[in-house]
């Protein structure tokens, strides 16, 4: 079944490289990214681009090294490359991490809203949803994020100027963190906003070291 078997091997060792390079931990982003940001930060158009030649280059030279079979087993290659990531990373949470490495966050389900109380004060309220897959307590910060650049800040921009926030997550358990915090509005002028906003990109933090969850 295999005709080339240098072009094979060399074929699973990029799309096992592909695998490794595209699993979404510690961050909510792709491992690759994740290094490539230690040194430039708008890593993202140039790891996609890195990621996309490596499994189109393993998918063709896998089929190139077959004798038979070759459109079956790239289909096939093709779905069992696509589930794993989720899969491993779902599997080192619940089983091999600890601290804040151990815990999930559902970014899609949390949410924050923002009120104006007065000329002085606004209201922010988020609702955070975490699940600690650990057996201890884990402690640590959140900072809120927001990627909007505009001339007038928004809630977000607000809320990620404050301090950060200290929670903690008990072992085994899926938690609705909630923070709330009035916010001095009194350099702004005619400042007036009721909104709500979600999904909420965080970053979180214990000691040195830090997850990244942001779209």
């Amino acid at each position: 079944m295999i005709k080339n078997r240098r072009l094979f091997t060399l074929s699973l060792f990029l799309l096992g490289l592909y695998i490794v390079l595209i699993l979404p931990y510690p961050n909510s982003y792709s491992l690759g990214e994740t290094i490539i940001r230690n040194w430039y930060t708008p890593a993202k158009y140039y790891v996609t681009n890195v990621l996309f030649i490596l499994v189109l280059l393993g998918l063709i030279l896998l089929g190139i090294s077959l004798k038979k079979f070759r459109y079956r087993l790239i289909i096939l290659t093709t779905i069992i490359i696509a589930n794993i990531p989720p899969t491993v990373t779902d599997f080192m949470q619940k089983h091999f991490s600890s601290g804040i490495y151990a815990i999930a966050y559902d970014q899609q389900l949390s949410q924050c809203h923002f009120q104006t109380k007065n000329k002085h004060t606004m209201h922010a309220q988020c609702h955070l949803i975490f699940e600690n897959y650990s057996n201890d307590t884990v402690p640590f910060t959140i900072q809120i994020y927001n990627h909007e650049i505009n001339d007038y800040p928004n809630g977000l921009t607000l809320l990620n100027a404050a301090e950060p926030f200290d929670v903690l997550v008990k072992g085994n358990q899926r938690t609705n963190i909630k923070i709330e915090r009035d916010i001095d509005i009194t350099h702004l002028k005619y400042y007036s906003i009721s909104e709500e906003v979600g999904p909420i990109d965080i970053r979180i933090k214990a000691g040195n070291r830090t997850r990244d969850f942001i779209n």
